[in-house]
């Protein structure tokens, strides 16, 4: 275990590609199984917690390479509140 940490950790994008594989199966498992509770976001969640802790790796190195994925969120963010505000002001 060692090992890896020794590797994810000198890696820059492990964190991106974790969350990707995590999103991508977590949407799979949604499609096979057609369960409500099953929200990719929230299975993608649980699966890299469940990695993180299983490897003993902490959360600012995970973050280190998840952290190209906030520029989507922030601007999905951006064009939500923007489409609400229009709906309200037409």
């Amino acid at each position: 275990m060692s090992t890896l940490r020794e590797i994810l950790g000198n890696s820059q994008y492990w964190g991106l590609t974790l969350s990707i594989a995590a999103y991508l199966f977590a949407c799979w498992l949604k499609q096979k199984t057609k369960l409500a509770f099953l929200n990719p976001i929230l299975v993608s969640v649980i699966v890299i917690i469940a990695f993180l802790l299983g490897v003993g790796i902490d959360y600012d190195t995970y973050n280190k390479g998840a952290s190209y994925l906030s520029c989507f969120s922030h601007r999905q963010l951006y064009v939500w509140r923007s489409r609400c505000i229009n709906s309200f002001i037409c």
